[in-house]
């Protein structure tokens, strides 16, 4: 099914006392990058959760939050004697010259550098990242629902501008005839004239008006137009990743237009082709937004 590479998901669990929040956003990307933000320090819960997002989607810049209070689950806190006793010292040297007062509280004293040490306890990482298995799979599953619900809007809305394509193709294919009858006339009037004027090779002429007949027929762009339009179509209905591959039929679809265009002064025609281009350009947009 067609996604969007703009989604959100959020989920919650209880991990013993404490009530974990996990959340994933994207927004278009060329490709699949992920940014992950912890409360703290594990590289072996980063790596779990970039290979499960990685491993089911393809496209998109993706932030993930993992919230959470993990307090209490910290390490055992300690002073560095060595440390204070050099403070004190320093402090009583400075109090005998008057230059500072000596009656400093014991909360003054641990706010300075160096005094508490922290013994880091990373025990319960391991326990977190198995209690985040079952959510975080439910967590991708709720965001990829909301970029196949944004894909689905995404795609009747390039479906809708494909079709409006359709029958602008339709309008400039009806006056292909009438078109190849005009230039036959004008061409042939000219020879003419030329003739009536100038000795010239009459079989040479009519050589060169069949040339320039056929470089003015568009039926060729209209046919290839029409294929891009029915192949953008399957995709939109039958792949994943179809954002990179429309993105490219759009280039040659701009290029057949292009051509129609330089090929013909009818001005319906232009008028259809400047539509054409406006459409055109109106998917384009949209595509940056599919993966």
């Amino acid at each position: 099914m067609t996604q969007s590479m703009t989604g959100f998901a959020s989920k919650q669990f209880h991990f013993t006392d404490a009530l974990v929040q996990l959340e994933i956003k994207s927004v278009n990307h060329r490709f699949c990058e992920v940014q992950i933000n912890l409360p703290f320090l594990s590289m072996e819960i980063e790596n779990f959760i970039k290979k499960q997002i990685e491993k089911r989607v393809q496209r998109g810049k993706i932030y993930f939050n993992l919230r959470g209070d993990f307090s209490s689950f910290g390490g055992e806190i300690s002073y560095n004697q060595s440390v204070v006793d050099k403070y004190l010292l320093t402090l009583n040297e400075l109090s005998l010259n008057d230059k500072v007062q000596s009656n400093f509280s014991s909360i003054e004293i641990m706010q300075l550098p160096g005094v508490l040490l922290e013994k880091q306890d990373e025990s319960w990482h391991q326990t977190l990242l198995e209690n985040c298995r079952a959510p975080m799979d439910d967590l991708i599953s709720l965001f990829i629902k909301s970029r196949e619900e944004e894909g689905l809007y995404l795609k009747k809305e390039i479906e809708s501008y494909l079709e409006k394509i359709s029958l602008q193709l339709k309008l400039v294919k009806s006056f292909c005839n009438e078109i190849k009858l005009e230039l036959k006339d004008r061409l042939y009037s000219k020879i003419s004239n030329l003739l009536e004027t100038q000795d010239l090779d009459e079989t040479r002429l009519h050589t060169e008006v069949a040339y320039l007949l056929e470089k003015a027929d568009i039926e060729e762009e209209i046919v290839r137009l029409a294929s891009h339009i029915k192949t953008s179509k399957r995709l939109l209905s039958s792949e994943i990743e179809v954002g990179k591959k429309i993105n490219f039929i759009c280039q040659e679809m701009n290029r057949e237009i292009n051509t129609m265009g330089s090929k013909s002064q009818k001005i319906e025609i232009v008028n259809a082709v400047i539509e054409m281009k406006s459409l055109l350009e109106k998917i384009r947009e949209q595509i940056l937004n599919i993966q």
